[in-house]
């Protein structure tokens, strides 16, 4: 997502890429869909909650869309931003960011509804169902 660090994440990618490639390794890259797996929505929509994060889980026209809005201090450096979520593996989505890069979103914990949903390198928690 657009926050703080701008369009970073996308240059960032680009270097940590290309250092990793100079040491003969690659970095994590998120699974390749042949098909859309099934999902069941209802196992991921609701809210969580992290510091300086509010998300959003939610159907927008038969869509998963995740609804990212910042809190605290960095309220006032970004806005909300929604993205849809492509299905890749059970549990694990794509989101598109506006910078162009595909972000992994990991859904995990509970057995009818997910407990955490995980993305940027940091864990939100269920806080209330939608």
């Amino acid at each position: 997502m657009v926050g703080a660090a701008g369009f970073a994440r996308a240059a960032w990618q680009d270097l940590y890429s290309e250092l990793l490639a100079r040491l003969g390794m690659s970095p994590m890259r998120v699974p390749e869909a042949n098909t859309d797996p099934p999902i069941d929505a209802e196992r991921y929509v609701g809210s969580y909650r992290r510091l300086s994060r509010d998300t959003k889980v939610e159907l927008r026209d038969g869509v998963l869309t995740m609804i990212d809005t910042p809190t605290g201090i960095i309220a006032s450096t970004s806005g909300e931003v929604a993205v849809p979520l492509k299905p890749v593996a059970p549990d694990v989505f794509v989101a598109m960011a506006p910078t162009g890069v595909e972000l992994p979103v990991v859904f995990f914990g509970g057995n009818s509804e997910a407990r955490y949903l995980h993305t940027g390198m940091r864990a939100a928690a269920r806080v209330r169902n939608c």
